[in-house]
């Protein structure tokens, strides 16, 4: 006997009604139906099981733009690791992110207009605070970690500024004071908030999660009822104080200060391009595409990035070489790396 599609029988008893009635999103017979109605409660043995999970793409198409981006890096003569860290970790998301590709898009159109660039680099930037397009070079984005970003909160509902927000991150060039300072002077000229030598102002900070942040707050709003009356803005604290409050909070390289935890690498020069781009790819095929086996992994990598270096294959026969052995050395010691450029792509601002 030929089986009934789904949707052409009751779901309660199984046979085929002409037409069959709705019951919310539910198909029955005419019985089942005045049944259901009544208020009686069937049983539903031919619902149809809930789609299972999407099946995933297969890696090859999951990180087409990873092994891209691995592949542009590696043909650059000089590039910074706080360009490869951002840049591979785009590249690994935005095969899962549809606002991803949408700002990329929106770049790309930018690319050849260096004020449309700046202004959509802007909007990227107010969105994944830590993170700034650099420029858009054979088919892929090249991002860089910014030490620092500032942010403007307005009071709800209006174009008044409450609060500015300093931000500095784990870096190997951490922020200077001089940066911090020059970049809330700029935020305040583009947003129109006066400031100027004063004797109050409202300032306050933490440090957490690897991220200093100081906020700097205007110093007072009145409300009355039945409306909220709004003073003229009062001016922020200029600059220059704003430098030596973040100077005192960072400390000096021998003191006290938060200065140390925001430094990646005290000494010593960053890892070689040609070891850290295989390793991190490595990671976001482990930990992003659950590529396991090292077979596979070591074929991927063969086939798709390896190819634009001068690093010999990696055996696909499980055989353990020194290339191997370098190879996991590196993926264990950079591991960790990519995860808060991934978490801020994941989680940008509102």
């Amino acid at each position: 006997m030929e089986s009934l599609p789904e949707q052409e029988r009751c779901i309660s008893c199984g046979r085929s009604a002409t037409p069959l009635r709705w019951y919310g999103d539910n198909p029955f017979c005419g019985e089942c139906d005045e049944r259901v109605r009544s208020g009686e409660t069937l049983q539903t043995p031919f619902l149809p099981d809930p789609p299972g999970p999407l099946p995933q793409p297969a890696p090859e198409k999951r990180f087409e733009e990873l092994f891209k981006a691995a592949r542009v890096l590696l043909g650059m003569e000089a590039v910074d690791e706080h360009q490869i860290y951002p840049t591979l970790a785009f590249a690994s998301e935005i095969g899962q992110n549809t606002q991803l590709v949408a700002a990329k898009e929106g770049l790309v159109r930018a690319s050849n207009s260096s004020e449309a660039w700046e202004e959509e680099a802007d909007a990227f930037t107010s969105r994944y605070a830590s993170l700034r397009p650099v420029k858009y070079v054979d088919e892929i984005l090249l991002l860089e970690r910014v030490p620092a970003s500032v942010q403007t909160l307005n009071y709800p509902g209006t174009k008044t500024p409450q609060e500015v927000t300093i931000t500095a991150y784990q870096h190997r060039k951490p922020a200077s004071p001089e940066y911090v300072a020059g970049l809330y002077e700029r935020e305040l000229s583009a947003a129109g908030i006066p400031c100027e030598q004063s004797t109050q102002g409202n300032m306050g900070f933490e440090f957490k999660h690897d991220r200093l942040r100081i906020s700097i707050r205007q110093r007072r709003l009145l409300y009355t009822a039945p409306k909220r009356i709004t003073l003229p803005p009062t001016p922020f604290p200029h600059p220059s104080l704003i430098g030596e409050f973040y100077r005192a909070l960072i400390g000096t390289h021998s003191g006290g200060g938060f200065g140390g935890r925001l430094a990646v690498r005290k000494r010593g020069g960053g890892p070689r391009a040609i070891n850290l781009i295989p390793a991190l790819v490595v990671v976001c095929l482990k930990t992003y595409g659950a590529v396991g086996k090292p077979k596979d992994v070591h074929r991927l990598l063969n086939t798709y990035v390896l190819c634009a270096s001068e690093k010999a294959a990696l055996p696909e026969e499980g055989i353990t070489t020194s290339e191997v052995a370098q190879l996991t050395r590196d993926v264990n010691k950079w591991k960790d790396r990519l995860q808060p450029d991934i978490s801020t792509l994941r989680s940008p601002e509102p």
